[in-house]
């Protein structure tokens, strides 16, 4: 019924889960599966990893809500919790992470009121990120706030890695990981046995003093990294295909699309295929020479990327139909839009549309 779909790869998906178990020596590993599993379906994703890994995690409560309602019974994490949380955050026995001591006398306080007892939270600490996270300065209050709440168990305690891909910020990660150790040493004292996690993706990959007890990989399960040398082996999981819609002939002359920016050299048939930059397809890269493909035939844009549609030109070796599925996007395409589009894989992805079914590659 659907004219375009994101078809995921269980087989790439377990196979870089495996990757990724054997770079981080065996430790716990925790799912990002915000920004709707970077793009790619997290009720899909979730429901699918659910029992395969020790924890989720999402940014927002809503997120989290929509896990629970997909079935997702693993542990969730979330980032940034409610400032106000409410019964429903809770019922759903979503994970707080606290940050302020202001922030957990809060939640102690709507969660005693609830009647919650022994209620997991998480801790996070700033080690340079400059983000979210209790400073050296701050720290102990944010543990001593926890450690006094009548209401809640601390689960894990953690920060998060600034460059940790970036070869030349190298120092600066080390630092980073030796900041992380002189912290936790108030923390075991407090809450003997609190697992620590500070690596993603890159320092999976490149600093296992890193690991600890938990290692949280995001783009990497997908099939990316930053530094694709130092990730062997992934395997992108995700193809966008769409239908051919119609295919039409146009004579020398003719010109394509909004603005009349493409005009024709020659006669030449052209498909419509149903999908524009509503659906993640920034105009840019129409602009920039991207082909959609059909097995061996390259199908460059010609015209303007619309909302809804975009023009191909199809090559007079290729012979096509109405109806014919083409790709849009792959794991190659992913890293060549990056390029071309000045920015990272994690944007691509994140960018595609909701309206794009989600589902399992057959």
């Amino acid at each position: 019924m659907d004219n375009t779909e994101l078809l995921i790869s269980q087989s790439a998906l377990l196979h870089n889960l495996d990757v990724i178990r054997k770079a981080a020596g065996g430790v716990r590993i925790l799912v990002n599966l915000k920004a709707d599993a970077y793009g790619l379906g997290a009720a899909l994703l979730g429901s699918f990893l659910d029992g395969r890994v020790d924890y989720f995690s999402v940014a927002q409560a809503g997120e989290g809500l929509r896990l629970r309602e997909a079935g997702v019974r693993g542990p969730v994490m979330v980032y940034q919790p409610p400032v106000e949380p409410d019964e429903a955050f809770f019922r759903a026995r979503l994970e707080p992470v606290l940050y302020d001591s202001g922030q957990v006398r809060h939640y102690d306080k709507v969660m005693t009121s609830l009647g919650l007892r022994d209620y997991p939270v998480h801790a996070k600490l700033d080690t340079g990120m400059r983000r979210s996270g209790a400073d050296s300065s701050a720290h102990r209050r944010l543990a001593e706030a926890i450690h006094r709440a009548g209401s809640m168990r601390l689960v894990s305690v953690f920060s998060h890695l600034a460059a940790a891909d970036d070869p030349a910020e190298d120092a600066f990660t080390r630092q980073q990981i030796s900041t992380f150790r002189e912290m936790l040493a108030i923390w075991h004292g407090l809450f003997p046995g609190v697992w620590a996690h500070l690596a993603n993706t890159a320092a999976i990959f490149r600093f296992p003093e890193a690991h600890f007890q938990m290692v949280r990989p995001g783009i990497s399960l997908y099939g990316f990294h930053t530094l694709m040398d130092r990730a062997p082996g992934l395997r992108p999981v995700a193809e966008w295909r769409a239908r051919i819609a119609m295919i039409k002939k146009v004579r020398t002359g003719d010109t394509v699309g909004y603005n009349r920016r493409y005009r024709v050299e020659h006669d030449m048939d052209l498909a419509v295929v149903p999908v524009g930059y509503a659906d993640g397809l920034r105009r840019k890269l129409g602009e920039a020479g991207i082909a959609f493909r059909r097995e061996d035939c390259r199908l460059p844009v010609v015209g303007r990327i619309s909302m809804d549609m975009t023009t191909v030109a199809i090559p007079d070796t290729c012979r096509l139909s109405r109806g014919d599925w083409v790709t849009v996007m792959d794991g190659r395409d992913v890293q060549e839009w990056a390029r071309l589009l000045d920015t990272i894989p994690y944007e691509i992805l994140t960018s595609l549309g909701r309206r794009i079914p989600r589902k399992w590659a057959p």
